[in-house]
């Protein structure tokens, strides 16, 4: 089903070769001078002149290549030569996702941002639970309806990564159903390797969420090339979010929602004790 997903909405859609090659050279250049060693004015005069050259290519590019562009220029910004011995969640929230999702997916009427709300779409009534990223659309200046959901944890905090998918699965499920979505995406972030899902209604009742692609987000300059690995994907998952999660005009008929608390407490009242699993084991 993966395949067919991708073969369907993203095969086609790359990053255009010949700007890749300019991407390539000046980030070729910025590294040269990387090397050398200079003061904090040496680095900051590196690091704009780059911004700008990379900036003057993106007016040549459509606007999902524009994205993938606009996500090194951030990233030039943010990364560092200091090895980071420890991040806190908020501080790889706010420093390296927003620094990668936001160009991705933002716009002048779409508006990436952290979170620690209760989806527009979900009363207190129905769930506690709180995304920790979001992306909403506005129309005509107010809010109409959330396209992207994020979930975000360090290394160093990997507990409940299968609650945070069910999570996910539960937020992008029920926008599809309150705004009739063609398709919601959200991600999952461990430390800095990103998780892209997908979910889309494609029959009555049916609901498939999709691991749809993986991106390596560098914080060190000696990594930033890596990230031309990833123009393709960044390019296809700006595609996927301006084309097909907007509402559509069919209407398939939707289902209930399992409840988080009940999935929660579900998945504690069966989750297997160290006894259990080292009988098990014998």
């Amino acid at each position: 089903m993966k395949q067919q997903f991708i073969e369907t909405h993203m095969r086609d859609i790359k990053f255009n070769n010949k700007l890749f090659k300019r991407v390539k050279r000046v980030l070729m250049k910025y590294f040269v001078y990387e090397t050398n060693d200079g003061t904090d004015e040496d680095i900051k005069e590196i690091n704009n002149e780059s911004r700008i050259e990379l900036l003057k290519l993106a007016r040549k590019a459509n606007k999902y290549e524009k994205s993938a562009i606009e996500v090194i220029v951030s990233l030039i910004s943010s990364s560092t030569n200091n090895n980071l011995n420890r991040i806190s969640e908020l501080h790889l929230s706010s420093s390296y996702i927003h620094t990668v999702i936001s160009p991705i997916f933002g716009s002048s009427d779409v508006i990436p941002h952290c979170s620690n709300l209760l989806p527009c779409e979900t009363s207190d009534t129905e769930s506690k639970e709180r995304p920790d990223y979001v992306c909403d659309k506005y129309a005509n200046h107010e809010y109409d309806h959330s396209t992207v959901y994020g979930e975000i944890k360090t290394n160093e905090s990997i507990g409940g990564l299968n609650r945070d998918l069910y999570q996910l699965a539960y937020f992008t499920k029920n926008a599809i159903d309150t705004y009739n979505l063609g398709m919601c995406l959200s991600f999952q972030a461990v430390g800095t390797i990103v998780h892209f899902y997908s979910m889309t209604l494609q029959h009555e009742s049916v609901y498939v969420l999709i691991d749809i692609a993986t991106l390596k987000i560098p914080t060190q300059r000696a990594d930033l090339r890596n990230i031309l690995l990833e123009l393709d994907t960044i390019t296809q998952l700006a595609y996927l979010h301006d084309t097909l999660c907007t509402p559509i005009k069919t209407t398939i008929p939707h289902s209930p929602t399992i409840s988080y608390e009940l999935f929660d407490s579900n998945t504690k009242q069966h989750k297997p004790k160290k006894h259990d699993i080292e009988h098990d084991e014998n």
